[in-house]
């Protein structure tokens, strides 16, 4: 199973209406709210809880005593699709520069005015920029459950859009206006907004996904071992939980710039024989598209040796080759669950 870069990230923004912290604030209803009150802070109930009256009772403070938190707004991810090739042959010297630095401008915003997406698209240290290059982009209206995506948007020139929200076109960026593609703007609420690097999304084999989900509902433990550098272990952690995969335990290399050829063998063969050592299994299913793979499973000898599936790969050493992983859910969905004991 490969690995890659991560290519997409989310912001959220807030349409603001009046805070319904008291009565009060309440009163405000053209909603001209600064958002402090969002953060907790009681912009406009000066009198909240004073006794004013000569020789009434005092009732207290009207309203609740608190507010319900902003919802997390952490609905899993919708499909993103595949990765694409870059329009520009001169982008991979920008994405040669590092790691993404990609990042997204989080909003106060009051109804009825513009709705910006603002975000910036570049790599490492040297904050390299890509321009003219696609991005998707995705909506949560409302924290909910249904994804919504706005469209395909193109990375700007250095100073091509007009500076919004005080965000001067710097090159690299997206400004999608929600109001204004949107056919009912956003309400009153929380939103997230979700960008998609098509060029740099990392990629999962289709149907990879709905194996290991199919399996780990069997009952089996599910390991994931990659031959990548150790500093890549979070990222791997956010691809998998990206891409739908089930959790499970997430083994790097232990090496700054990661292992290839006979090191990468060595390393898999090692460490599925520390696997076998300290509890005693052998994975009874292993997949993976390389040779250290195959070699590795045959190494320790993952039985019988048609338990081993290799995604477009011939030199399976006896196991089985593929090249859809969406055929074999209905195979391992019509095994016989290994449900682990409970307490």
């Amino acid at each position: 199973m490969k690995f890659a870069r991560i290519g997409s990230f989310t912001f959220v923004s807030f349409v603001l209406g009046c805070s319904g912290a008291t009565a009060e604030t309440n009163e405000n209803p053209g909603g001209n709210d600064t958002g402090l009150s969002e953060a907790g802070d009681d912009a406009g109930s000066d009198d909240a809880g004073d006794d004013t009256g000569g020789g009434g009772e005092d009732t207290g403070p009207i309203g609740p005593s608190s507010c319900e938190l902003r919802p997390a707004c952490d609905a899993p991810l919708p499909p993103l699709g595949s990765k694409t090739s870059w329009r520009h042959t001169t982008t991979s010297l920008s994405v040669a520069a590092g790691s993404p630095r990609h990042r997204g401008r989080d909003l106060f915003l009051k109804p009825g005015t513009k709705q910006w997406a603002i975000a910036k698209f570049a790599y490492g240290a040297i904050d390299k920029d890509i321009k003219d290059e696609d991005v998707d982009v995705y909506l949560l209206r409302d924290c909910g459950s249904t994804w919504k995506k706005l469209g395909t948007y193109r990375t700007t020139e250095e100073s091509a859009h007009t500076t919004e929200e005080g965000v001067i076109d710097s090159g690299g960026r997206v400004y999608v206006d929600i109001a204004a593609v949107e056919p009912i703007p956003l309400g009153v609420g929380r939103h997230r907004v979700h960008f998609v690097v098509k060029g740099d999304l990392p990629g999962a084999n289709p149907g990879s996904p709905q194996v290991m989900t199919t399996l780990a509902q069997r009952g089996y433990y599910v390991f994931y071992l990659t031959a990548r550098p150790e500093w890549f272990v979070q990222k791997t952690r956010d691809w998998v939980k990206m891409r739908g995969f089930p959790p499970g335990i997430i083994h790097t290399t232990f090496s700054a710039i990661g292992e290839t050829g006979a090191a990468a063998i060595e390393y898999k063969t090692s460490e599925l024989a520390n696997l076998k050592t300290k509890t005693g299994i052998v994975p009874t299913y292993g997949f993976g598209n390389t040779d250290s793979d195959s070699t590795a499973y045959d190494n320790v000898k993952i039985t019988p040796a048609a338990n081993r599936y290799f995604f477009k790969y011939t030199d399976t050493r006896g196991g089985t080759s593929h090249d859809d992983y969406s055929k074999l859910v209905p195979k391992f969905a019509a095994e016989a669950a290994v449900c682990p004991a409970t307490k």
